[in-house]
């Protein structure tokens, strides 16, 4: 649509890949001054702001939602199995073989798109620092010894099997189809999906973090969480900027907030 010359006035995009060029090749506009001119000053949260800021220091968008990535365990199948849910990775192997001793499948997750990836990275980041994890996922490569122990847990959960039968073949729709069906007790989706949660699965469904090696530099079972996306105004957008200035100050309206709440 930009090589068109007809992109939209106005973006929601998630802030990753690619468009971390945006700006530089003219596709969109910072709107750093726009925060206070446009009346948003103490409107967001710091660590919101700092999702959408570039490496150049340049607010890229606004930010309009956050999520969390936990682990999702359903208590049935582990009340059927005997276990209790576990909170390192020695007690993850030993109840997925009792899960499927149970005749439920362990840990689903897609082996062929996003979601098998976002697993993929989970365990891979449960022997880094934070700080190791942003290094070698942005710069870095994975002949780190520290990236390196984390594959190395990755193939050890796999060939204890940990993952659900013939995951290389799932996607994430397969995925939410096993956990929502009751076949299997664990999978990682995000909070655009709790929604999806049938409703008498809703009493027997907890949530937590991706259980820890006992090394583990992280203190508690961890889970995904950020500002993912944003509001982006385009090139076309910043030819009509009062139209567009009136269609975001409604879009973070407090009754326009409230709607994405509820």
């Amino acid at each position: 649509a930009f090589a068109a010359e007809a992109e939209p006035d106005i973006v929601f995009n998630n802030y990753a890949g690619s468009k971390d060029t945006w700006i530089d090749a003219g596709v969109t506009i910072p709107v750093d001054d726009l925060i206070s001119e446009w009346g948003f000053e103490g409107k967001f949260a710091d660590v919101a702001l700092q999702s959408a800021t570039d490496k150049q220091g340049r607010l890229v968008g606004f930010p309009i939602e956050g999520f969390t990535w936990p682990v999702w365990y359903n208590t049935d199948i582990f009340e059927a199995a005997g276990v209790e849910i576990p909170t390192t990775v020695d007690e993850l192997i030993d109840a997925s073989q009792k899960i499927r001793d149970a005749g439920f499948q362990p840990f689903v997750t897609g082996g062929t798109d996003w979601s098998g990836y976002a697993v993929f990275t989970t365990i891979t980041q449960l022997p880094m620092t934070d700080e190791q994890m942003r290094t070698i996922y942005g710069e870095g490569s994975f002949d780190d010894p520290v990236a390196q122990a984390g594959i190395d847990l990755f193939t050890q959960l796999r060939d204890s099997g940990v993952f659900a039968d013939n995951t290389e073949g799932l996607q994430a729709d397969a995925m939410n189809e096993m956990f929502f069906s009751g076949q299997a007790a664990m999978m990682q989706a995000g909070s655009w999906a709790f929604g999806s949660l049938p409703e008498d699965m809703q009493d027997n469904v907890v949530l937590g973090g991706f259980p820890l090696t006992a090394d583990s530099p992280h203190e508690k079972p961890v889970i995904y969480a950020g500002f993912g996306k944003a509001v982006w105004i385009t090139r076309n957008g910043a030819t009509k900027m009062d139209a567009v200035r009136r269609f975001v100050q409604f879009l973070f309206s407090d009754q326009s907030i409230l709607k994405f709440v509820e």
